[in-house]
């Protein structure tokens, strides 16, 4: 994981360099030259921004959900993450199955930067990435890992983004304003899964009459069942 992790910054400083020296762009910013139109995506509603790669975006979507609900390869997938113990009972090659699922999630960052670069930037430049890895993160949490709540939770994510570069342009609000409510979206979610597990027992609101003494206790968390 910490290897995976650094291997990020071995990619942002390469792009940096290339944007920066061999293929840099003649002017001040660090970027490439602009790509033709041709390889340009194509707009799919006019009047907008929309390009084909929500498209791109959705076919991914859809492929993942096959491979990992209707192929052996998925089921050993999700197993593999879920329980590596039950997965090596069961035969399955828990290192390898793990790594095969990192290269696949480098290989979806990778189609999401080709189409950051070929519909939205038409140009290779520093600091493309932006983070973008970690909101896919993000996204799954809030898509709670299923291919389906995901492409719902990006439309979500991605439209609070839009929405929050165009209300400091037009009403003068910081940005900041939305990123803090994404924050909070993320704390609350993730937060609310505790609940599925564990209850939160109240004195005095239970079966037990209220003057005993052990009600009295501190608010306690346990596992349910």
């Amino acid at each position: 994981m910490i290897i995976s992790l650094m291997m990020n910054f071995v990619a942002i400083f390469l792009i940096n360099y290339l944007v920066s020296g061999p293929l840099r762009a003649p002017g001040d910013l660090p970027q490439t030259p602009r790509i033709p139109e041709a390889t340009a995506l194509p707009f799919i509603i006019p009047g907008t921004r929309a390009h084909a790669g929500i498209l791109a975006a959705l076919v991914a979507a859809l492929v993942v959900w096959l491979i990992l609900r209707k192929t052996p390869l998925g089921y050993q997938l999700i197993v593999a993450g879920l329980s590596p113990r039950a997965a090596r009972y069961g035969g399955i090659n828990v290192e390898n199955r793990l790594i095969l699922a990192a290269f696949v999630a480098g290989g979806l960052g990778a189609w999401a930067g080709l189409v950051e670069v070929l519909g939205v930037q038409f140009r290779l430049l520093d600091g493309l990435a932006e983070g973008t890895g970690f909101i896919g993160i993000v996204a799954a949490l809030l898509g709670k890992l299923h291919p389906a709540g995901v492409v719902v939770a990006s439309i979500l994510y991605a439209g609070m983004g839009v929405g929050a570069d165009v209300m400091q342009r037009r009403a003068g609000v910081p940005s900041s304003v939305i990123f803090t409510i994404q924050s909070l979206i993320v704390l609350f979610i993730l937060a609310s899964d505790i609940l599925r597990y564990y209850r939160i027992n109240w004195p005095g609101l239970g079966s037990t009459s209220s003057t005993d003494p052990s009600n009295e206790a501190d608010i306690t968390t346990i596992p349910k069942g």
